[in-house]
């Protein structure tokens, strides 16, 4: 087989010439030694011009065999002969496509560069280790660009309504009542007609098999005052049963969790006994978060209950059942 040509040939790793001035080589010597240091081979002319040897023939040897020409651009540097004539053999380069161009700046704004490199994104070694950092990701072809998150799925009101078992319709009207209500308990909040066929976009024949839906599952209860009213009522009221039902959807709280806490609070103390405005006060939890909480234990028979004499505390104490250790299991 025969050979490529030495052209063909590219390097196992990347080969950066280095162009710099004389007045710049401090910059230049630390910047060569750090690109070696992160893997990137360096055409550096105290490394690879020997005593006796042609300067010309090795610079010609050093920037036809580079993968990345890069030049340390100064207020000094851009005015020197011997720093533009190897910027146009790598430029010429570039446009052949046999290597990249790396413009580094120092001391210079991109307006002060000559007009065919402003063109070009160049890094900026003002602040040294932020752009050898952003040298190196660009050598070795690493991206700033975060990593990708999982597939974005839509989670669109049929999966949820479905989710929860009810019409998309009641879905619509649940999510009112959680998010406009205020403690969580019985018509908090009521929600006239209007505002449900708005929300859910229905007619009134619509809403009225809606808000079947949801008394049928002892979620809501009409106001049947609207005497004379094609519906028989004007209005609907949540059930404190809602929130225990679909606050986990809605809220940045869930009330089964919840439960299971109130739950092994009870079961902690003597008596199975729980305060709730007390315990309310120990997690920091607002009336709206525990009241579908423990109505979420009464509902499930894991708690006896007492009625609070005071809003908006929707029970005044919890007692444990023969149910209230296997709800936790």
């Amino acid at each position: 087989m025969t050979a490529p040509p030495p052209s063909a040939v590219r390097p196992a790793r990347p080969l950066l010439f280095l162009c710099y001035s004389t007045s710049d080589k401090p910059t230049a010597t630390r910047l060569a030694h750090d690109l070696v240091a992160n893997g990137v081979e360096v055409f550096w002319d105290e490394w690879e011009i020997r005593t006796g040897d042609s300067i010309r023939q090795k610079i010609d040897l050093g920037l036809g065999g580079c993968t990345h020409f890069a030049v340390l651009l100064t207020p000094d540097s851009i005015s020197r002969p011997w720093v533009n004539a190897e910027i146009d053999a790598g430029l010429i380069r570039k446009l052949d496509k046999e290597c990249a161009f790396l413009p580094l700046r120092l001391g210079l704004d991109v307006r002060q560069l000559p007009p065919f490199l402003r063109g070009l994104r160049s890094v900026a070694l003002d602040e040294y280790d932020t752009g050898l950092r952003t040298l190196l990701n660009d050598i070795h072809g690493i991206s700033n660009k975060p990593p990708h998150g999982p597939p974005f799925v839509p989670h669109t009101d049929v999966d949820a309504a479905t989710s929860l078992g009810l019409s998309i319709a009641a879905y619509r009207i649940v999510r009112m009542f959680c998010l406009l209500s205020e403690d969580g308990t019985y018509r908090d909040p009521l929600l006239g007609n209007d505002e449900m066929m708005s929300e859910a976009k229905l007619t009134v024949d619509e809403l009225e098999e809606t808000v079947d839906e949801l008394e049928s599952l002892g979620l809501v209860k009409p106001m049947r005052e609207a005497f004379g009213h094609p519906l028989g009522y004007r209005a609907v009221g949540a059930l404190t049963k809602l929130f225990a039902f679909a606050d986990g959807e809605f809220m940045p709280w869930d009330p089964k969790s919840d439960a299971r806490i109130l739950a092994s609070m009870m079961l902690d103390h003597k008596n199975g006994f729980l305060d709730v405005e007390a315990a309310a006060k120990e997690l920091e939890w607002t009336p709206r978060r525990i009241n579908p909480a423990c109505e979420f234990l009464v509902q499930a028979g894991a708690a006896e209950h007492s009625n609070a004499l005071t809003h908006p505390i929707h029970y005044s104490w919890l007692q444990k059942t023969p149910r209230t250790r296997r709800f936790l299991a």
